[in-house]
């Protein structure tokens, strides 16, 4: 009987309680990420001197949760927080795509005309290739052949270049733009492509690009805490960026501003992912900011990404996001930032309406986003692993096994050269015998090569695709390197 009743009962609350939805499951994931947060991630962030991170969570096309870890500022013992406001870097791409896009919709840009049809202030110099070619798809979609892939940041002392001067090489040593490449043969990234894109706005809309920007697109989607023209000190919320070491930088200032010259806080980029997906009561994509199809057009590949470290970033290029079909044929939409001192991350899943805003204000933070926070934040959703992310976990095993081999190695043979000369059978000097002689230097040769390559070529690709095993491999390297050149300007006593 007493069975019977229990039955009964488990019956009732299944009734009452239903089963577990896709809203419950979805809370569960949030909750799951955030407490591996709070767990790990302070830990983490001391090990490699990240100084402080914003992460934000978008669900069901809404934020959903913000939150900051560690310190906005060192000195002042500032703590972060999700309102903390951080160079958004190269991200300001994607608020520049929206701009111009919703200038499109509006009828007062054609996507496909040539970006010289609307240029009075400033025109491409003259080059070996068709500048009707540069089209407004093209520029957005990285596909128009332009050079100048990014700025290095201007000293905030110094009066900000114009639009114009920028695009003619007053970028603080980047260079000027120019078409050196077929409009739409490849991919190829330029930071000054949306230099121009920027200037573009201004032609056709006769405004100053922040007004337009800040009117189109940012206060309609709720991104109060958002500008393109906030000036060094201009909010007491604004965060201080470290380099790698952990000094402090200048609030570096871009004329081209449309390219990563983005104010912005983690919660307000998230507002910006969840205007790509159907809003929590049905609001369509575009939030009345751009049309549903023009977001549609957002995600839709331009072109394939087959060049250099940007295939890490993605399979393909949208217009002002990257685009990768992860392994078992979901979407993952993307745009990473990095300015000196600033590392950001937008990541979307168009198809679960969900999304990850990762904002650090240091250089050491820089894989952080993509080693650890955009992995855990898939693992919890059940997701698998972009490309990014993958060849980190290989890098980083490799890694591993090469330091443990060498370790041993050092262990062994070292323990054998210091008995030696312990024991008086080893002694400094060169061998006297010719034969020997040349072994023996190049050994040395050896030794100096490998050491001095690995600190100067790979040791800071190392130190980005997996700084927790970087200074190990260093450590085994280097007193492998140690070992040889002992090994050979020593000789056999006798």
């Amino acid at each position: 009987m007493s069975s019977r009743l229990a039955r009964l009962a488990a019956l009732l609350v299944l009734v009452a309680t239903g089963p577990a939805g896709p809203a419950q499951a979805r809370a569960s994931d949030e909750d799951a990420f955030t407490a591996r947060l709070d767990a790990e991630l302070p830990g983490m962030m001391k090990r490699l001197g990240v100084p402080g991170l914003s992460v934000a969570l978008m669900e069901d096309g809404e934020l959903a949760w913000s939150k900051g870890y560690g310190l906005a500022d060192v000195a002042a013992r500032t703590p972060m927080t999700a309102g903390t406001i951080f160079q958004m870097a190269s991200v300001s791409k994607a608020v520049t795509a929206a701009c111009v896009l919703r200038l499109v919709d509006e009828g007062l840009i054609d996507l496909d005309a040539p970006v010289e049809t609307y240029l009075t202030r400033w025109h491409l110099p003259p080059s070996d290739f068709d500048p009707d070619g540069v089209t407004i798809r093209r520029l957005l979609g990285h596909t128009a052949g332009l050079s100048l892939h990014g700025y290095p940041g201007l000293d905030p002392a110094r009066p900000l270049p114009s639009l114009e001067e920028s695009l003619s090489g007053d970028t603080g040593g980047a260079g000027d733009v120019r078409l050196v490449r077929p409009p739409g043969e490849a991919f190829m990234y330029s930071g000054g492509g949306y230099t121009l894109l920027t200037l573009v706005v201004e032609e056709v809309t006769g405004r100053d690009y922040c007004e337009v920007v800040d009117e189109k697109v940012l206060r309609p989607l709720g991104m109060t805490s958002s500008g393109y023209c906030l000036a060094p000190g201009g909010s007491p919320r604004m965060a201080t960026a470290y380099d790698a070491h952990g000094r402090p930088l200048p609030w570096y200032r871009f004329g081209g501003i449309g390219c990563c010259g983005l104010a912005s806080t983690a919660p307000d980029l998230a507002r910006l992912a969840a205007a790509l997906v159907n809003g929590p009561d049905g609001e369509p994509p575009g939030r009345g900011v751009l049309a549903p199809g023009t977001v549609a057009l957002m995600m839709e590949p331009q072109a394939p990404i087959t060049e250099g470290i940007a295939r890490l970033a993605g399979d393909a290029i949208g217009l002002g996001w990257f685009l990768e079909t992860l392994p078992g044929g979901e979407r993952l939409v993307s745009h990473g930032g990095d300015n000196r001192g600033w590392h950001v991350l937008v990541a979307l899943l168009p198809e679960r309406r969900a999304g990850l805003v990762v904002a650090a204000n240091g250089d050491a933070g820089m894989m952080l986003r993509y080693t650890h926070l955009l992995r855990w934040w898939l693992e919890s959703r059940g997701a698998t692993l972009p490309r990014l992310c993958r060849v980190e976990r290989t890098v980083t095993w490799t890694a591993v096994a090469l330091a443990a081999a060498l370790g041993l190695v050092f262990l062994l043979a070292g323990w054998r050269l210091v008995t030696s000369f312990l024991g008086g059978r080893r002694r400094w000097g060169w061998v006297r015998r010719p034969a020997l002689l040349a072994g023996k230097s190049l050994l040395a040769a050896v030794a100096v090569v490998l050491v001095g390559v690995w600190w100067q070529a790979i040791y800071p690709i190392q130190g980005i695709l997996s700084p927790f095993t970087a200074p190990w491999l260093a450590a085994a390297i280097t007193l492998c390197g140690l070992l040889m050149f002992t090994a050979a300007v020593s000789r056999k006593a006798g």
